[in-house]
C-alpha cells in the first residue's frame, strides 16, 4: 500500500476511527487548502511592513523567529493524535510562514498574487480529487515526478 499503509486508517479497529485512503486524500487536500488560506491571512498582517528601513540583524531575527514559530507549530501538529491540536499546530505554522512572506508579496500586483493563490488552491483541490477518485496508491509516482520537476527547473 505504500506510504499511507500505517495504522492511521485502522486506529483501534473500529468503524468510527477508520479513514479510507480516499477520505485521507481529501482530508489532506482540505487541510492544505485551509492552511494556504490561513497563510494568506498571515501575509496580510505583515503586508505593509517596510523591511528596507530595518536593520539587517532585525530582519534576520524576524526571519528566524518566524521559522522557529513555524517549526513549533509543525511540532505541535505532529505531537498529538487529537485533530484540534493538529489543526491548531498547522494554523500556527501557516500564520508564521504567511507573516514571513507578507512583505515580499507586497512587491507584486494584487491581481497576480490572487491569481497565483487561486491556481495553487485549485491544483491542491484537483490533485486531492484525483487521489480520492483513483483507487490505486500513487505514492510510488513521487520520486519520478520530483526528478522530472527538478529536470524542468534546471
Amino acid at each position: 500500500m505504500g506510504i499511507i499503509s500505517n495504522d492511521l486508517y485502522e486506529r483501534y479497529g473500529s468503524g468510527n476511527d477508520t479513514l479510507t485512503h480516499r477520505g485521507f486524500s481529501m482530508a489532506i487536500s482540505f487541510f492544505v487548502m485551509m492552511n494556504i488560506g490561513i497563510a494568506a491571512l498571515g501575509a496580510k498582517i505583515s503586508y505593509n511592513w517596510d523591511l528596507q528601513g530595518m536593520n539587517t540583524w532585525a530582519i534576520i531575527g524576524f526571519f528566524i523567529v518566524c521559522l522557529l514559530v513555524s517549526i513549533g507549530g509543525g511540532a505541535l501538529a505532529h505531537s498529538s493524535d487529537d485533530s484540534f491540536t493538529s489543526v491548531l499546530g498547522g494554523g500556527i505554522c501557516a500564520v508564521a510562514m504567511g507573516v514571513m512572506v507578507g512583505p515580499f508579496v507586497a512587491l507584486y500586483e494584487t491581481s497576480s498574487v490572487l491569481t497565483a493563490l487561486a491556481i495553487t488552491v485549485g491544483v491542491v483541490f484537483v490533485t486531492g480529487l484525483i487521489g480520492a477518485i483513483i483507487p490505486q496508491d500513487l505514492s510510488g509516482w513521487g520520486p519520478p515526478l520530483l526528478a522530472g520537476l527538478l529536470g524542468l527547473i534546471v
